[in-house]
């Protein structure tokens, strides 16, 4: 497409500009005015001029294999055809690509203007790409894989150390804290979230066991008085048999 609107560009500055005033200065001109602005031969282009009675009045010495031009019409009032595009193929398998328009002077019928350009450069380019992807395709994603293992290995690391130290975690040391990576994104907040969590149930741990002491402490006292005064009671001979038997069965509770 690129070369089409290179061409076709080329097309009308040769018509709007040289061919315009071939009636004044003469066919001479035209040939003189393409070799000094485009040099066809040397640049690889391909350039020719029909008049309307078929009559080539300028070719580059390239165009010889070349279809003969189009035949176009204008119609009344019209300077320019629409350009036609069209691809040849020369005996030395050089692909061509020629843009055809029609140029009227002062005739009815319109002068034809063909510019062509060599595609090979174009398709060695793009054989160039489709090899460099076909073998360069693979190395990528090898490359790619392996580069994706290191990095999620390494984001991973922070989440394995999580793990491990939520694995030593255990009511006898809630006082130990996962490690917060400072890496800015979810899993440092995950572990900071964990932490208190684990903060939380520190603190309620430590409050069950201090109510557990207090309870303790706080029922061994009226107890061990009890004992105490059991005892003693059942030291005492005035109690028969039966009342006996019922404090140490008191005592034995308590």
């Amino acid at each position: 497409q690129s070369l089409q609107h290179t061409l076709l560009r080329r097309a009308h500055q040769i018509a709007s500009t040289i061919l315009v005033d071939m009636p004044q200065k003469g066919e001479g001109y035209v040939a003189s005015e393409i070799q000094a602005r485009y040099a066809p031969e040397l640049n690889e282009r391909f350039i020719r001029i029909t008049d309307p009675l078929g009559r080539i009045i300028y070719a580059s010495r390239n165009t010889s294999e070349l279809a003969k031009a189009p035949f176009l019409t204008l119609k009344a009032g019209q300077i320019e055809t629409k350009p036609a595009q069209r691809e040849e193929v020369l005996s030395s398998q050089e692909y061509l690509q020629i843009v055809t328009i029609g140029y009227r002077l002062d005739q009815d019928a319109p002068y034809i203007v063909e510019v062509g350009g060599s595609e090979n450069e174009i398709f060695s380019a793009l054989n160039g790409l489709l090899l460099t992807l076909v073998l360069g395709f693979p190395v990528f994603i090898g490359l790619t894989s392996a580069a994706v293992y290191f990095l999620l290995g390494r984001a991973l690391q922070p989440v394995d150390k999580i793990i491990q130290s939520a694995e030593r975690i255990t009511l006898q040391n809630l006082s130990l804290r996962l490690p917060v990576p400072a890496t800015g994104d979810e899993v440092e907040r995950l572990s900071l979230a964990l932490n208190r969590m684990i903060q939380r149930l520190d603190e309620a741990f430590q409050l069950t066991s201090r109510f557990t002491a207090d309870a303790s402490h706080e029922l061994r006292t009226p107890l061990t008085i009890m004992r105490g005064e059991l005892e003693a009671l059942l030291k005492e001979e005035r109690l028969n048999q039966d009342q006996t038997s019922q404090v140490g069965s008191v005592l034995e509770e308590a």
